[in-house]
């Protein structure tokens, strides 16, 4: 192949759920926050998969460290592709991660939101 680009694709849910792991090693602390941002920096191509996932069933507003964590990704994202998944409305985020967060992962959109909508989970029901 001609082509020479690295693309992450990363459940957000599961980053933080290492991320929090990692706080009882430093090593390994060091090892995620380190390593891993800078994969997410450098990456031509991130997708951040589930965003919301983590907020469980009720749809509960994001922790401080969740809210941390999206921002650090997000501004080192600024100006490169990302893509973000979500089952989350505009307004279900802007409540769950603050509208700061919320302006930020819109203004590298550059107005390219795609919504689907009337299919069914293929995780549920089959192929």
């Amino acid at each position: 192949s001609n082509y020479d680009k690295r693309c992450l694709f990363i459940s957000y849910a599961e980053l933080l759920e290492q991320l929090k792991f990692a706080m009882k090693d430093e090593q390994a602390r060091k090892t995620i926050t380190g390593t891993l941002m800078a994969e997410i920096k450098s990456a031509d191509l991130v997708v951040l998969d589930d965003l919301g996932a983590e907020l469980g069933v009720k749809g509960n507003d994001s922790t401080n460290f969740n809210n941390d964590t999206l921002n650090r990704i997000v501004e080192a994202r600024q100006n490169k592709a990302t893509v973000f998944t979500t089952n989350l409305t505009g307004k279900e985020m802007s409540q769950a991660y603050g509208e700061r967060i919320l302006s930020r992962i819109m203004s590298n959109s550059q107005g390219f939101v795609m919504k689907i909508e009337g299919t069914s989970d293929k995780r549920v029901t089959g192929i």
